[in-house]
Formats: C-alpha cells, structure tokens, sequence
C-alpha cells in the first residue's frame, strides 16, 4: 500500500549521482566514538582512562573532518549543517538541547533515585514516570490548537517556567516523599514538556523551505536526542562525585564538637544499655547505622544537586525566545523554486 500510494513530491525527488560514502563514513565514526565515550566514561573515570581519551579524539577529529567538509564543499550534503542560519531552527536546536537534556535526565534520575533510596521496585519506579506521560500525551493535541491562535513565545516562556519550577521542588525532595509527592510535580513538568516540545518544534521548522524540510527535522531531532546522550553521563558523574562531596560534608559535622551529634550518640548508647546490648559489636554496629545514614542523605543531596541543576539552565535559555516568530503561523511560504 505505501509503494502504491505513497510517493515523493516533485521538489524531493533530486536523484543521487553516487553515495558519498566517505563523510556518511566520518558520521558513523563520529557519533559512534562518542556515544561509547558517553556510555563508558563514568564507569572507568572518564580521561583517567586512554581509551575515553583515545574515543573522545577519534570522535572530536572525524566530527570536525565532516563539518569542514560539509561546509567547504558545495555539493548534496550528508548533513546540511547550513540549515542553522535559519534563526528559528537555530534556536529550536538550542532549546531543545535543554529541554531535551531535562527530559532525558529526569528519566534516568527518578526511576534511579526511587529505588536505590526510596526502595522501590522496579514496577512502582516506573509508574512514579507515568503521570508525567499520561500529561504529555493530553497536552499535546491541547498545544497544537492553541499554536495557531497564541504567541509561540508564549507557550513555548510558560512551558520552561512550568519545567524551572518543577524541577526547582524536585530539588526539595528528602528521603521520607511518598509516592503521592510526585504526582502533582510530575503534571507540572508533563504540561511544561507538551507545551514548549510542540510548539518549539513547529515554530522551529515552519521558515524551512519545504525542500530541506526532512534535513532541518533530522538536524532538530539529532540535536535534541545527543543532548539526552550527554545528560546521561553527565547527571551520572555528578551524582557520583556530588555525594562523595556531600559526604565528605557530612562527616565534618560527626565530631565530639557537635552537641547535636552528641545528644543523638548519648540517646542511642542508652538504648543499647537499656536493652543489655551496648558491647564492642553494638558500637560497631551504632558506627554501620552511622555510615548507612550519611551515605543515603548524602546520595540524597546528590540527587537534589542534580535537579537544582536544570534549573538555571531553564532561565538562561529564555531569552533566545525573543529570537523566534511573534507569530506562529508564518505570513508568506517559502517556494520549493528556492532550492534551485
């Protein structure tokens, strides 16, 4: 059915002469490098090891090689990197970036913190994300009847500040949130995604001349799925390193100096003694109570530094909005004649 009633329009139909196997080759290299180095770098200490520093050259150098080829060279392009002198798709990739950074991030994050500190089994871990999809899926049809008739600056400012905000009481989160806790932030951020995701990829793509519609979407989308690559790592290391520091934090404060640490101290020996339990292995045991304790708060702040994080990314992009249309339908279309 789709060979027999599906065809190109006229203007797609340019013909290859021959497949420049060389920069798909560059592309393949490039991407594939730093996808392993993405992957991988956490887990072997990022450029402590040689082959994430081997990978990351290998992916710097071929990427490099295909966008000086791309751009020095006149012929069909692999990838049109020329396409970003389009203001609009040039500042849809930027926000997306972000916005594809906080998407991809906060999934990985959640299901992660609620059942390493929350205990949460991996069923329940993932109906924690459900609401905030359930919310997307609604809001975007919403979003796209009200795209012809407001601002795209509009939607697109309240949809980021809905996210700044979610994402500022994730940031409050402690050990002791019921599962109920995320429901209404989780709406919040699934309203804030619809709302600025639609629009901003419709806004982004409608001055794109139909002709180089499918390069600028591809352009579009594979900035916003590297973003959520390096939100990966990147939220994977800090939360690693931000509870070694946190941690560390922590311990500075159990001291003898403490009056808090020592009440706590005093109250738990004389549970132990009241109980007949206060020997060598119970003060053993206070310590292993002890370490459990600042480690789970410590991971804790970790992954509330993690959320704090996004937050000012958010408000830093805002202004780029002032950049897109005032209005979201375009007064005049671009011919297909332009690509000749």
């Amino acid at each position: 059915m789709v060979s027999a009633f599906v065809h190109d329009p006229p203007y797609l139909k340019r013909g290859v002469a021959a497949i420049d196997w060389g920069r798909i080759l560059l592309l393949t290299i490039g991407l594939t490098a730093a996808q392993v180095v993405l992957e991988r770098g956490e887990e072997v200490d990022w450029f402590a090891n040689h082959w994430i520093v081997f990978g990351t050259v290998v992916a710097a150098l071929a990427l490099a090689a295909l966008v000086g080829w791309e751009m020095f060279f006149k012929d069909e392009p692999v990838v049109d990197f020329r396409l970003f002198r389009n203001v609009p798709l040039s500042v849809g990739c930027g926000l997306g970036v972000v916005i594809g950074f906080a998407l991809f991030g906060s999934s990985f994050l959640l299901p992660q913190f609620t059942q390493e500190l929350l205990h949460y089994p991996a069923y329940q871990a993932g109906l924690v994300l459900m609401p905030r999809t359930l919310t997307m899926l609604l809001a975007m049809p919403i979003v796209g009847r009200l795209y012809n008739l407001l601002s795209p600056r509009m939607l697109i400012g309240a949809g980021v500040l809905l996210l700044a905000y979610a994402y500022w009481r994730l940031g409050h989160f402690t050990l002791y949130v019921g599962f109920w806790s995320f429901l209404p932030i989780l709406v919040m951020s699934g309203i804030g995604m619809g709302a600025s995701m639609v629009t901003l990829s419709t806004v982004s793509l409608s001055t794109i001349p139909r002709y180089a519609m499918t390069a600028a979407s591809s352009l579009y989308t594979l900035t916003r799925r590297e973003a959520g690559n390096v939100a990966y790592a990147a939220l994977a290391t800090l939360v690693a390193r931000r509870g070694q520091f946190r941690r560390s934090d922590l311990v500075d404060s159990i001291s003898a100096t403490n009056p808090t640490f020592r009440q706590a101290d005093a109250e738990f020996r004389n549970a132990l003694l009241g109980a007949g339990l206060f020997s060598a292995p119970g003060q053993r045991r206070d310590l292993a109570m002890m370490n459990a304790l600042i480690n789970r708060q410590s991971t804790m702040m970790a992954y509330n530094d993690c959320f704090w994080l996004v937050v000012p990314m958010f408000l830093v992009v805002l202004p780029l909005l002032f950049l897109l249309p005032k209005e979201g339908v375009p007064s005049g279309t671009v011919e297909p004649a332009e690509a000749h």
